[in-house]
């Protein structure tokens, strides 16, 4: 009886020791930063806007993809800048050895951020699917104008220039590699998962060396993919000045993005084997098995 009475004393003083993660601190509470990123995004993707209303044409069939690229940057945003660091913050405790790797309510807050981040996954691989399918329907208009009228892509096409170091005033490429800058950033502090995930005892040493090892490498590879879409070809195409090949630019740039879009598509579909794998084993069924265990284990101890 004893020993149970010890064991919930300690439950109770390493729960007020855990350094649960501040919500707000991962609330992008600054509103001149959030207005500033939304009417920097806007800007480029007017732009964008009249480069292919002026290349197809048509009117309104550029919104699936503006809509797309709108929402995938804002869930991309959320992901490195909200999600993952909130996940670090969860395993904090667990990966300094603060609880045992059997304590419940850590192992709870880890599978609720686990789960945030899937839900904010499935919100990206939506948005990609949209982008890929939008982008690859405009190079079919595209092209089908250039095969009605030749001389519209007829003209060589112009080299796309690097994103300037100082953008012209009232541009926002310096604006939006500082944002990309600061995702790649708050990725880099944050620990490994093999790490985060690699005590023992905190999950099957199969799981925890195969899956953790999956997870960093493709949100290093997302990443990737993101900077190539929104700080390289979009800026690059909402900079370019007018020229005879417009037509073939935008062929290019539309091109680029499908492929990017797909890309990013696949290092999703890479993403959710490793990480159910994991949500798994701190899911409330290995909750409740653990509950299970602790408490035969103190009935046969009394």
């Amino acid at each position: 009886m004893g020993g149970h009475q010890a064991r919930l004393k300690r439950e109770k003083e390493l729960l007020t020791a855990t350094p649960w993660p501040a919500a707000e601190r991962y609330q992008w509470d600054d509103e001149l930063e959030d207005e500033e990123r939304e009417t920097g995004l806007s800007a480029l993707l007017t732009v964008l806007s009249a480069r292919l209303e002026q290349g197809l044409q048509r009117t309104g069939v550029q919104e699936p993809l503006l809509f797309g690229l709108r929402h995938l940057f804002h869930q991309l945003a959320t992901l490195y800048l909200r999600r993952l660091p909130a996940l670090g913050a969860a395993t904090r405790p667990l990966m300094d050895g603060l609880v045992p790797p059997d304590y419940l309510p850590t192992r709870h807050a880890i599978w609720l951020a686990l789960r945030e981040v899937s839900d904010n996954l499935l919100q990206c691989d939506l948005f990609c699917k949209l982008l890929t399918s939008a982008s690859g329907g405009l190079l079919d208009l595209l092209d089908r104008r250039s095969a009605s009228d030749p001389t519209t892509m007829a003209s060589a096409m112009p080299p796309l220039p690097a994103i300037a170091s100082t953008p012209p005033a009232g541009c926002c490429p310096l604006w939006l590699r500082q944002q990309l800058t600061s995702w790649q950033q708050d990725y880099q502090h944050l620990p490994p998962f093999a790490l985060q995930f690699g005590r023992p005892g905190s999950l099957p040493a199969e799981v925890a060396l195969e899956s953790s090892a999956r997870l960093d490498r493709a949100f290093a590879l997302l990443l990737e993919e993101a900077g190539a879409i929104f700080g390289e070809l979009l800026p690059g195409l909402t900079q370019q000045k007018e020229s005879e090949g417009a037509a073939r630019e935008l062929a290019l740039f539309l091109l680029d993005v499908t492929q990017h879009g797909e890309q990013m598509q696949l290092i999703l579909d890479g993403l959710w084997e490793p990480l159910s794998a994991i949500s798994e084993a701190f899911g409330v069924d290995a909750l409740l098995y653990a509950l299970q265990a602790r408490e035969n284990k103190g009935r046969n101890t009394a």
